[in-house]
């Protein structure tokens, strides 16, 4: 055909593309990134950098997370994969040493995300979760040069940018898009299946679930009179949801006090106990739940605690309990998918540990739905659901 020079002579016209190390390259980067996704969300920062600090030391631990088989399935989803494509990018991209190079890679990938994890509130970095991360990216990098992969890998590469009426030529032509569509879909394909995998079996236990509501609410032990909380303590609010911020500043204001127990019932306390409401050694439930069942607490184990000024001073090992089972606020909390628990106290030990029970729906120290407890300096809040079950 004529060119607009007004020749005659047909030019060929040689159509570039992405390459295959490239289109690994661009697998790798999408999976490193969904990992590190799933890895830290849901994404809340740590206050400061002493809680960043403590989450580090207290991840200087060689215990494996349980259920083990979750987790063990999780980094085995994640890094083996992981492996496998760092191993073959670097083989493609003709790295020095590419099996050294990738296992690298997913050491670092593992020890960057397990370091990132103590800056997200909800997090726990720990360090067998970093070795079998490590573990499994190396097996997939040793994985990737396995032979049969490699000879595959090497013939292909051969084989990618050159025409079939161009055999003979040393020189790409027109590209295969076939084969590089198809490579680049099954990358992704082993990607999305390893993350959707990680997704899954990490967020599928962070919900409200199993709680058994036979068991009482208990304040300041646990039934078994092992897990005292010493301190002083005003007043006590559980609600359904979790208030919003200008609802938290107003409570923030007020005392826990029966006085101002119409505030807290507006923005939903299914419970309220205030001390300077108390009968003997009866607590009253002042709150929005009860009426099905009986959520009034009693001072079930002598000698009573001090109990002045509205403020009952717990300097033994005491309990207070719900007359029956809080079935009524377990139902409601299962059917809410949330709860917020609001205290006034003040400890009277900082080395308490356990963690000390301040409050908790539970049976005994293996058996909670959920426990609010103090562990030295730090406030703990533990909740049951399908992936830590009943302890």
């Amino acid at each position: 055909m004529d060119d607009f020079r007004g020749g005659t002579e047909p030019r060929h016209v040689r159509i570039t593309g992405p390459t295959l190390p490239a289109l690994l390259s661009l697998a790798l980067l999408l999976h490193i990134l969904a990992v590190a996704f799933g890895s830290l969300m849901p994404l809340a920062l740590a206050e400061s950098w002493t809680d960043v600090w403590n989450a580090l030391q207290a991840a200087l631990t060689l215990h494996v997370e349980e259920p083990i088989f979750a987790t063990l399935s999780e980094r085995l989803l994640t890094f083996l994969p992981m492996g496998v494509l760092a191993g073959l990018q670097m083989e493609q991209a003709r790295r020095h040493r590419p099996l050294l190079a990738a296992a690298s890679l997913t050491i670092l990938v593992a020890l960057a995300i397990e370091i990132f994890q103590a800056t997200v509130v909800g997090r726990h970095p720990r360090l067998s979760d970093f070795i079998l991360a490590a573990l499994f990216g190396c097996m997939g990098s040793a994985i990737s040069r396995a032979p049969q992969l490699m000879r595959h890998a090497t013939s292909s590469s051969r084989r990618w940018w050159r025409h079939p009426s161009d055999s003979q030529s040393a020189n790409p032509a027109i590209p295969n898009r076939s084969a590089a569509f198809w490579t680049l879909v099954l990358a992704l394909v082993l990607c999305n299946v390893s993350v959707i995998g990680l997704l899954t079996i990490t967020h599928s236990g962070l919900h409200i679930a199993g709680w058994n509501c036979s068991y009482p609410l208990l304040i300041g032990n646990e039934s078994t009179l092992d897990r005292p909380w010493l301190g002083r303590i005003r007043g006590l609010a559980i609600y359904d949801r979790v208030p919003n911020d200008g609802e938290l500043k107003k409570l923030a204001r007020l005392a826990m006090t029966a006085q101002n127990s119409e505030v807290r019932r507006q923005v939903g306390a299914l419970l309220i106990y205030a001390f300077d409401a108390a009968e003997g050694s009866r607590i009253p439930n002042i709150g929005l739940a009860g009426a099905k069942d009986d959520l009034d607490a009693m001072i079930a184990e002598p000698p009573v605690p001090t109990l002045a000024n509205g403020v009952l001073d717990i300097d033994g090992s005491h309990l207070i309990r719900t007359r029956t089972a809080a079935k009524e606020l377990c139902d409601r909390i299962m059917r809410s998918q949330s709860f917020a628990v609001e205290v006034d106290i003040a400890s009277g030990n900082l080395n308490q540990t356990g963690p000390a029970r301040i409050v908790s729906m539970s049976l005994d120290t293996l058996d909670r739905d959920f426990t609010l407890g103090q562990d030295h300096g730090a406030l703990i809040l533990r909740v049951r659901t399908p992936r830590n079950g009943p302890n």
